[in-house]
């Protein structure tokens, strides 16, 4: 939740919250990674992801800290949810940062910053893992990690 700085972990079946987790100042976008054991959100104005443990106990879930070395724009999981991809270009529009940052691993860390062309918006991964596509809107280009 935007306004709230907060996550919710919902029973879809019965359409009930289970649990909260406070997460970084503006969360934009939510993933589930490892089988269902971790979420993670990407947080625009704190600069950060925040990864909750969804398998902790009690009514509030914990809850990790990842420092970003931008502002993220645009995440993309791997097809086996295993690796994240944040874009690091910032929410003005146009976008004006560079750099994508590589989350992975049990529990979730920042694996690696790559740098890419100036305005990275946008992140596509191969089916396979083998590749990611970030689109540059500065630099009008694409950088391909491999």
């Amino acid at each position: 939740d935007f306004a709230s700085n907060s996550v919710a972990l919902l029973d879809i079946g019965e359409q009930t919250k289970i649990r909260t987790a406070d997460v970084g100042q503006g969360p934009i976008a939510g993933f589930v990674m490892h089988g269902d054991r971790y979420g993670v959100t990407i947080n625009s104005t704190a600069r950060t992801a925040s990864v909750v443990d969804l398998a902790s106990s009690g009514e509030r879930m914990a809850v990790s800290t990842l420092m970003l070395s931008g502002e993220p724009r645009k995440a993309r999981l791997s097809h086996d949810r295993s690796t994240l991809f944040v874009t690091l270009g910032g929410q003005d529009n146009p976008p004006r940062g560079q750099g994508v940052a590589v989350i992975s691993g049990d529990p979730p860390e920042v694996r690696a910053t790559i740098p890419t062309g100036a305005g990275a918006i946008s992140v596509a991964v191969a089916k396979d893992g083998s590749r990611a596509a970030v689109v540059n809107y500065f630099a009008k280009s694409i950088t391909v990690l491999e």
